[in-house]
């Protein structure tokens, strides 16, 4: 192990954890559920168009999220992946995880490299970047299903007299 200020989470290098498990540039954020569309980020692209099946690419590499994400449980993340090189989809890696844990994620970026012929750390990237997307995409979601205040209105004094003459 290193000193702990060799890089930004510093933090998490003292308890054994890797440098991947939390992405530096988290400043792009799908906004596909929001505006119903999908939309394409500097990082990655999330298409949130079916949420049982959440589709996920970034350079070269597409992942299917099988059975979308629960709302529930912010303490979790459990996915079940597919991993495929785009356009090469004789490769493929399907793995069941919970992607807030940190030996699981190492497990999946060591396993998937070795079946896509990719390094480790390119998948420790997408990785990271898949779970900083779902996870906004869950805060969107949990956003819209918000009660929404309805909006309180003031009856004119012609409204007023003329619903008193009902009572």
């Amino acid at each position: 192990m290193g000193t702990a200020g060799s890089f930004p989470n510093s933090g998490y290098q003292l308890y054994g954890w890797k440098k991947w498990a939390l992405p530096a540039d988290r400043s792009w954020i799908s906004r596909s559920a929001r505006t119903g569309s999908s939309s394409q980020e500097a990082m990655g692209k999330l298409i949130t168009d079916n949420p049982e099946l959440l589709l996920f690419t970034e350079s070269g590499f597409h992942v299917t999220v099988l059975g979308g994400i629960k709302l529930t449980g912010l303490d979790r993340l459990r996915v079940a992946l597919k991993l495929t090189l785009t356009g090469k989809t004789e490769k493929t890696y399907r793995h069941n995880l919970d992607l807030y844990n940190g030996i699981q994620c190492g497990q999946l970026a060591e396993r998937a490299s070795e079946v896509l012929d990719r390094t480790e750390s390119e998948m420790a990237a997408l990785i990271g970047n898949l779970t900083t997307a779902l996870e906004s995409y869950r805060s969107e979601r949990l956003e819209e299903m918000k009660p929404k205040q309805a909006e309180k209105r003031e009856l004119t004094e012609s409204e007023r007299k003329e619903a008193l003459k009902f009572t």
